[in-house]
């Protein structure tokens, strides 16, 4: 099943008094504040965060499709970078992380 489209939004609601997360015209997501919460600045970052997280996938996919092909590129034109093993094994790692999240966001196995 997908996610609701972006692009997301997110805004106070006066009636509960906690940030509320909308896409394509309906309520996503309510973030509470929890029992002994006083960290209103904690929770709209994370009403933000929540609201930012189509616009992140489709940075994480765009970025991972790029890379995929600047790799292709490379190896088809014989023009890999200078890199040695150490910052070969960080680019690696980089998106193995990419990877993971999009896994995660998308829910399919890495």
């Amino acid at each position: 099943m997908e996610h609701t489209p972006g692009p997301w939004t997110q805004k106070r609601e006066r009636k509960i008094g906690a940030p509320i997360v909308y896409g394509n015209d309906h309520e996503i997501a309510q973030v509470r504040y929890w029992l002994g919460s006083e960290d209103v600045c904690e929770v709209e970052a994370n009403a933000r965060l929540i609201a930012a997280a189509p616009d992140l996938l489709a940075a994480l996919e765009s970025l991972c499709k790029k890379l995929i092909t600047l790799e292709v590129l490379w190896v088809t034109l014989d023009i890999h970078p200078k890199m040695d093993a150490s910052e070969r094994a960080k680019v690696d790692l980089v998106m193995d992380e990419v990877r993971t999240a999009i896994a995660k966001a998308v829910d399919i196995p890495k």
